[in-house]
C-alpha cells in the first residue's frame, strides 16, 4: 500500500436504464450471488462489496469500475471470464495489459448498458488463492470514477474530507486517484473518454459509495455523487 489510510469500498449504487438486462449479466455471467431483487433494483455480492443497480428510465451515462482479483490468479481469471464476454482489445490486438507504476495486471470488458469493467490483479497485495479462478476469487470493487469539471479541485476537496491520499504521485489535470489499493476513486475529466476505450465518454451520473477510509462517519456530496464514509 502506497501510504495513507486503508480504503474499502462497502457499497456501490448505480443506476441502469435495463434492470433486467443487468441483472441476467451480473447472475448468470459473472456468476455473482443476487442479495436483493424486486422491480426497482437488485444486490450482488462481489468479494467484500455489495453492488447495486437500480431502475433508471432516462438515459445513464457509462461506468467504469474495477474488481481485485487475486494476483497469483489473473491468466486463470483471464480465461473463465473470455470464455463467458468478448475482451476489450488494445490496439495492437492485445487483451492485458500491465502497469508499471501500479504494478498490475489487467483486463477489461463490458457490461450489458456499455459500462467497463475491470479485473486487475495487484502484484502489491499479499491475496493469493489456489486455481482455478471463480466468481468466489473477486476480491472487492476496488476502484469507481468519478467524472468531474476540474480534477485537481475534486482531488484537494475529496482527500481533505474523505481524509485519503492521491496514490501513486500527483496525478494531472485530467486523472487522478485517491485511496489504496483496495479501494480508489479514480477522478478524470468530465468528457475524457474511459480508458482503455476511444468512444466511452466519462459523464456525470447518478453514483452512491460506501466507504470507509479514516474519516468520520458521514455523507457527502460532490456534484452528482454521494460518498458515505463509515467511521
Amino acid at each position: 500500500m502506497k501510504g495513507g489510510n486503508a480504503m474499502r469500498i462497502h457499497e456501490l449504487r448505480l443506476p441502469t436504464t435495463d434492470l433486467p438486462a443487468q441483472l441476467a449479466f451480473y447472475r448468470d455471467v459473472l456468476s455473482l450471488p443476487i442479495v436483493a431483487s424486486t422491480a426497482e433494483h437488485f444486490a450482488v455480492q462481489a468479494g467484500t462489496t455489495r453492488l447495486i443497480f437500480t431502475a433508471e428510465g432516462d438515459a445513464a451515462p457509462v461506468y467504469h469500475f474495477a474488481f481485485n482479483v487475486p494476483r497469483n490468479q489473473f491468466a486463470s481469471a483471464r480465461a473463465w471470464i473470455e470464455a463467458r464476454v468478448p475482451l476489450i482489445l488494445d490496439a495492437n490486438g492485445a487483451p492485458t495489459w500491465h502497469s508499471d507504476g501500479w504494478n498490475a495486471d489487467i483486463l477489461y470488458f463490458y457490461d450489458p448498458a456499455g459500462n467497463i469493467l475491470e479485473f486487475i490483479a495487484r502484484q502489491t497485495l499479499d491475496d493469493e488463492r489456489p486455481a482455478p479462478f471463480t466468481s468466489d476469487d473477486i476480491q472487492c470493487i476496488s476502484e469507481i470514477g468519478l467524472a468531474v469539471d476540474d480534477v485537481q479541485a475534486a482531488v484537494a476537496d475529496l482527500s481533505t474530507r474523505l481524509l485519503l491520499p492521491v496514490y501513486d504521485g500527483a496525478g494531472s489535470d485530467s486523472f487522478s486517484a485517491l485511496g489504496d489499493e483496495h479501494g480508489l476513486l479514480i477522478v478524470v475529466r468530465k468528457g475524457r473518454a474511459w480508458y482503455p476505450t476511444q468512444d466511452r465518454v466519462a459523464l456525470e451520473g447518478e453514483t452512491q459509495v460506501v466507504i470507509t477510509s479514516g474519516a468520520p462517519a458521514q455523507t457527502i456530496t460532490y456534484a452528482r455523487y454521494v460518498i458515505e464514509t463509515r467511521g
